[in-house]
């Protein structure tokens, strides 16, 4: 399992859903550009976070400047959008602002060596930059419920979680009315053999 074949896959599944974020899927950013980006934020960029941008730097912007919020066609299925790598640090800099180390937020504090690669107004998945880490995944709630909750190892195991959801046909994109939907198959009839 490597992250670049379980993003491939990823890019797949979103693509073949009919959803339209397949088609909003920025281009990729080089190896030089996440560096210069994150170079002078962080001490170490993870080879996993070179990958994840390296395949697409996030989904289109244009559902940061829509009236209401964002459509539910510009999200993952687990509501959250995928940020490009400016966004990722423009977030990151408000959640310092708000609850960086030093300051209080409903008893919270975001870690600066964390970096938002999805998101929403009331969840974040961080991935930990610390050299010498694995590129742990951590939730990030904003709204009293801790920042500080391992969801997964890695970047790779992450992606891994998400196709094996869509191959077992968990969501399914609802093209009517243009959101996913948790598909939850009906069991089976106790008669039934």
């Amino acid at each position: 399992m490597n992250l670049a074949s379980e993003l491939q896959e990823l890019e797949s599944h979103l693509r073949s859903s009919g959803a339209a974020i397949g088609g909003l899927l920025r281009p990729a950013l080089s190896r030089g550009e996440v560096h210069a980006y994150l170079g002078d934020q962080f001490d170490h960029v993870p080879e996993e976070v070179v990958t994840w941008f390296g395949w697409h730097d996030g989904a289109t912007e244009e559902w940061f400047a829509l009236p209401g919020g964002p459509r539910p066609e510009t999200w993952l299925p687990n509501g959250t959008h995928l940020y490009p790598l400016h966004a990722a640090l423009e977030v990151r800099d408000e959640l310092l602002d708000l609850a960086g180390p030093g300051k209080t937020y409903e008893s919270i504090t975001y870690q600066p060596y964390w970096l938002p690669l999805v998101g929403n107004e009331s969840l974040s998945l961080v991935v930990d930059m610390r050299v010498g880490e694995p590129t742990r995944v951590h939730r990030a709630f904003p709204h009293g419920t801790g920042w500080d909750q391992v969801v997964e190892p890695s970047l790779t195991t992450m992606v891994h979680a998400w196709n094996l959801s869509f191959r077992a046909r968990r969501y399914i994109w609802d093209g009517g009315d243009q959101c996913w939907q948790e598909y939850q198959p009906d069991p089976a009839h106790p008669l039934v053999t």
